[in-house]
């Protein structure tokens, strides 16, 4: 089967940076962070009490005509709405397109704020609960919303792969126009994890940076210094379309989904294969089934959670396919980890850095780890000629995904699919 090209036409975001993909884009550029410490109000619904001093990188979603529409719905249902809003009217959909398209938005779990706020407010002589209200305790709900505020009758779906959701979702998405079952799909991922039983886990399992005197300074993605991440919260939609549908109706381009692979690593629940060797293997499967060769990837956005383990992995697996090969980036330094919505994030950003010819900082990157043998930016965005972006996904139950990320110029505009 000969391969269906796919142009990314429209960006959604949804970040603590800000509400849209340009706002997110300059303080990402400029190497601002969101993390920060964080009031009790704005963890969850529940009212537990704790003495510990909380913090991560909330969103604040700008008061727009559209959001102030939709805040009956859960927060994670929010996120995915406002970002498809956007990718939608970037992208310059019709509803004649719209009506017939995919949805494939994933979520790494059910959002969390709205659980507690059903069951603190259900009373034993309460018979159930209200469908709306019940509808919003299942993964799905977001992808549900975005299917039917814009009348899409194609395929919908929600993936589950915690912190690879996003890089699946978008790969899912791919299959189903490379399948010729439609021809254009809205994708991407959201996550709404800011809540104090999540946060206290994530403290147990030790992957959580001690904050200091500055949250901002906490993650330290390939930094000697890391110690883990600082829990974020977003969402990113993308429009994928059949390259010929996009030209056909007029649609620039804004890169190329050039393929995707996912994988498994069996190592544990919550490790990862060190020695980079799994996630080499999938690199390579990606690479070889599209004839590229490693010297024409020009970048790589990592997952980068500022873990021992997985940085590790990531430095291990892209010097055993590249060598001392292409400069790469991560963002959670910037944003935070977001979970499910990471890898759809994270590529997002990924699309503008071919865009725009330039690699971010990797904030708070400051000492690059010795045992790290990849090269990543610094404080600083670095502008260097890219054709190829390759982004990264690892998730805990040993989801793997990779994603590869084609840029679009004037005579590559010109071909056909």
């Amino acid at each position: 089967m000969s391969r269906v090209r796919i142009a990314i036409t429209g960006i959604g975001l949804v970040t603590p940076l800000g509400t849209g993909q340009e706002q997110t884009w300059q303080h990402v550029l400029n190497g601002n962070s969101a993390a920060r410490w964080m009031s009790s109000a704005e963890l969850d619904a529940a009212n537990i009490n704790s003495d510990f001093r909380w913090y991560g990188a909330p969103v604040q979603l700008a008061d727009t005509q559209f959001a102030n529409g939709i805040r009956h719905l859960s927060r994670t249902a929010q996120f995915a709405l406002t970002a498809s809003q956007e990718a939608i009217h970037q992208a310059q959909l019709d509803a004649r397109s719209l009506h017939t398209a995919a949805c494939v938005i994933g979520t790494s779990k059910s959002d969390l704020r709205s659980i507690d706020s059903l069951f603190l407010g259900m009373s034993d002589e309460q018979a159930g609960l209200p469908d709306q209200q019940f509808s919003t305790l299942f993964p799905n709900s977001p992808v549900n919303e975005v299917a039917t505020h814009f009348a899409i009758e194609g395929p919908v779906l929600c993936p589950v792969s915690a912190c690879a959701t996003g890089l699946v979702s978008l790969i899912r998405a791919a299959e189903f126009i490379q399948h010729d079952e439609v021809t254009c799909c809205i994708a991407g991922s959201a996550d709404s994890s800011l809540h104090s039983g999540l946060l206290a886990s994530y403290r147990r399992l030790g992957v959580l940076a001690p904050p200091g005197n500055d949250p901002s300074q906490a993650c330290r993605p390939f930094d000697s210094n890391r110690s883990g991440f600082v829990v974020g919260e977003g969402a990113s939609a993308l429009v994928l379309e059949s390259w010929d549908h996009a030209i056909n109706r007029g649609a620039a381009p804004l890169a190329e989904w050039v393929d995707g692979i996912i994988g498994c690593d069996p190592t544990g629940l919550t490790s990862v294969d060190s020695t980079g060797e799994t996630l080499a293997a999938l690199i390579d499967r990606l690479l070889t089934r599209n004839n590229i060769a490693p010297s024409q990837v020009s970048a790589v956005s990592y997952h980068g959670t500022a873990t021992e383990l997985n940085d590790l992995t990531e430095a291990r697996a892209i010097q055993k396919i590249f060598g001392d090969g292409p400069l790469g980036f991560g963002v959670k330094g910037a944003i935070g980890h977001l979970l499910g919505a990471a890898g759809a994030v994270e590529t997002a950003l990924g699309v503008l850095a071919l865009r725009d010819q330039v690699l971010p900082p990797t904030v708070n990157h400051v000492n690059h780890d010795s045992d790290c043998s990849n090269r990543v930016t610094q404080h600083e965005a670095v502008h260097q000629s890219m054709e190829f972006l390759l982004k990264t996904s690892l998730g805990f139950g040993g989801h793997l995904a990779v994603g590869l990320l084609k840029r679009c110029n004037k005579s590559n505009l010109l071909e056909s699919g």
